[in-house]
């Protein structure tokens, strides 16, 4: 097990090379010592992000997804992240996916990802090995929005609702948008004691006519109230005159942005 870590650490590291043994020895009647041996071996680094196939979007938009993995450069050199991190393709080939389907690639395919070795000067003009990562990838066609409902919502109208969902049929599709509507439905409510509302939004998609149909599923749930705010730290000046300089007092329907604003107020 704890070999098991310091090889995860190394490889957090960019050490991929690096190789750890370890080594029980009798020291006594019932004691045993134990040695790690850990070869480190050289950092690696990325050197090169390469989408063949029917990739689409721009090389440069495509790499950001590679939070973990970027390509060696002057500032990911000094910051560090040029570091190859085998650990966490998996997360950046998910990131990816993710930001394909930002701009309407609903069904878009990624392979699994070649990794070459090759050599490539550094910033310091050395020659070095490094990893070139080649990311199959299969972007299909771009969806666009089709119809867009909302259900089960009775204290708002779906007009209201609907002006916060910032895509109208016929726009590119994206599923950043879908979420940022589901955020800012989900907020509304909050500040209304809806605490335990839900918004789920269900997609259907359309291959023949290349859209995505939304349904925003609401459930409102019960108006929460505020029972009991207690008050601690407070060593100079009284509970009372705190709760005076309030907006949110016991007994009313509890609002986030009622309460932020007060702890501003109070700030002030």
């Amino acid at each position: 097990k704890i070999k098991s870590t310091i090889e995860d650490l190394m490889l957090e590291k960019g050490l991929t090379s690096g190789k750890v043994e370890s080594e029980v020895k009798s020291q006594g009647k019932n004691e045993l010592q134990v040695t790690f041996k850990i070869d480190e071996g050289p950092k690696v680094r990325v050197g090169d992000i390469v989408f063949e196939g029917s990739p689409k979007l721009l090389e440069s938009s495509l790499r950001g997804a590679f939070k973990d993995n970027k390509e060696h450069g002057l500032i990911t050199w000094i910051t560090g992240k040029d570091t190859f991190k085998h650990n966490k393709l998996a997360e950046n080939l998910e990131s990816l996916k993710k930001a394909y389907q930002e701009h309407g690639f609903m069904e878009a395919v990624i392979g699994e990802p070649r990794i070459e070795e090759f050599e490539k000067r550094t910033v310091l003009f050395k020659k070095q090995m490094m990893k070139r990562i080649v990311v199959p990838v299969n972007a299909g066609y771009r969806y666009f929005v089709g119809e867009v409902k909302i259900e089960g919502n009775k204290v708002f109208n779906s007009d209201y609702l609907s002006s916060l969902i910032k895509y109208k049929e016929g726009d590119i599709y994206s599923t950043k948008v879908r979420e940022e509507a589901v955020k800012e439905m989900g907020e509304l409510y909050q500040n209304f004691g809806h605490l335990y509302a839900q918004i789920r939004p269900v997609e259907s998609l359309d291959p023949k006519r290349k859209k995505v149909n939304v349904t925003y599923n609401i459930y409102e749930g019960e108006v929460a109230y505020l029972n009991r705010l207690n008050i601690s730290g407070n060593l100079y000046t009284k509970d009372k005159v705190i709760r005076r300089e309030l907006l949110l007092r016991e007994g009313d329907r509890f609002s986030f942005a009622l309460f932020k604003d007060s702890i501003l107020h109070m700030n002030q």
